[in-house]
């Protein structure tokens, strides 16, 4: 900007807000976002909502607060366009539970919905088989089009339901997100690997990808497999269900229909009976899904969500608070997740954090947003309980302004 002519204190000044704004929205935004706030900004019902009524959750507030850092990140934009037309410038829940992860590997074949439905035909049998009381599945995915497409999503729950499991949900994570439980174990994998590779073997087929994986005991909580696609059994084309891509939750019902929605209980979402999906397309049979190799229990067959017993009642503390560092300073392991100031004394610790993501979050810098309503809360909280509540009233430099009002579904 100082090249094109404007003046060194404006563009330090953008700079800085930029960087703020950049901070704000990797870290302190996601611990202002709630269910139901008085600032739109914050407000999940409301900046998900849209026009249409099926996906629409009127909030019971109003909304009445306005968050000084988020208007600065939109102003700071507005401010940039502002001076490049100016005449500044020249030119213009937690729970106990085993976690296992299954690796299918295969020696040919295209990473398609037919490939996926195969996978998980084969990982709903080895689900029962060692969960034999296990009777509902929920599903996760990223966006890939091997997964958010209509024909794994009608057929999923025919092939579950072969299996002795009922599909109760099929979700898709956001954009970049979603996939960290998975990299915490393909990296270990990975480690593995290259160790056995550096003893001189040879890991360029399936089969010897899957001795690697399996050598000297294994990966804590991972087996692998080695499976061939039948594809001559595919006998669904590929069916087109209408807006698809805007849709992330899915909800399958009792009488084989299903509930679609663009974000998890925001509205009611639109419902499809099983006669409008028979139109869109018939699910896929059996895969004939064939296993080369089958699983091999690995030494430490599961990891546990849940706190070694062997440690004295005294040293709890020693995993969940700030452990000591080493010589130069530094922490040794570090809670990845934005917000968290934990640091912890091993990895193994480390990874049982993640597994409860149980967080410490604590704000880098508090906006005014934030004062008023710690104030407001140390008020509450010091009145007597026969005195009426008060309804908090927003300051004069934080009310809605008409061109500072956000539109329903702004998200």
């Amino acid at each position: 900007m100082t090249s094109l002519g404007s003046s060194l204190q404006w563009a330090d000044n953008v700079r800085q807000r930029v960087r703020a704004a950049k901070r704000y929205l990797k870290a302190d935004y996601k611990l202002h976002v709630l269910e139901e706030s008085p600032c739109a900004d914050h407000c999940i019902r409301f900046a998900l909502s849209s026009d249409d009524v099926q996906y629409k959750t009127a909030c019971d507030h109003e909304h009445t607060m306005q968050c000084d850092r988020c208007l600065d990140c939109a102003n700071v934009a507005h401010d940039i366009i502002a001076g490049l037309d100016s005449g500044d410038i020249s030119e213009r829940y937690i729970f106990f539970a085993p976690v296992r992860t299954f690796v299918h590997i295969l020696d040919k074949g295209n990473q398609d919905w037919f490939a996926v439905l195969s996978i998980l035909e084969d990982l709903v049998q080895q689900l029962k088989r060692l969960s034999p009381l296990l009777k509902e599945l929920f599903l996760r995915s990223d966006n890939a089009g091997c997964y958010h497409n209509a024909a794994l999503l009608i057929s999923a729950p025919t092939i579950t339901r072969t299996g002795g499991l009922a599909l109760k949900n099929y979700s898709f994570s956001e954009a970049n997100s979603g996939k960290d439980v998975c990299d915490r174990k393909i990296a270990p994998l990975k480690a593995h690997i290259g160790r056995y590779l550096n003893e001189g073997h040879d890991v360029i087929t399936a089969r010897q990808l899957k001795e690697a994986i399996d050598s000297y005991g294994g990966i804590k909580g991972c087996r692998a497999s080695v499976i061939e696609l039948d594809t001559r059994k595919q006998t669904t084309n590929a069916p087109k269900l209408s807006g698809i891509s805007q849709l992330n939750n899915f909800e399958y019902t009792e009488d084989g229909g299903m509930t679609v929605s663009k974000a998890f209980k925001v509205g009611e979402g639109r419902k499809i009976s099983k006669q409008e999906l028979a139109k869109v397309g018939q699910p896929q049979s059996e895969t004939g899904v064939k296993v080369i190799l089958p699983f091999c229990d690995p030494v430490n067959a599961t990891g546990l969500l849940k706190k070694a017993s062997t440690r004295p009642p005294g040293d709890q503390a020693q995993q969940t608070v700030v452990s000591p560092t080493n010589d130069e300073g530094i922490p040794w392991f570090t809670c990845p997740e934005q917000g968290c100031i934990k640091t912890f004394r091993t990895n193994q610790t480390l990874q049982r954090h993640l597994d409860f993501g149980r967080h410490e979050i604590k704000l880098h810098e508090e906006s005014q947003y934030d004062q008023i309503r710690h104030k407001w809360a140390e008020h509450c909280s010091s009145l007597k309980p026969q005195n009426p509540s008060c309804a908090l009233k927003a300051s004069s430099s934080f009310g809605v302004t008409e061109e500072n009002v956000l539109s329903m579904g702004w998200a």
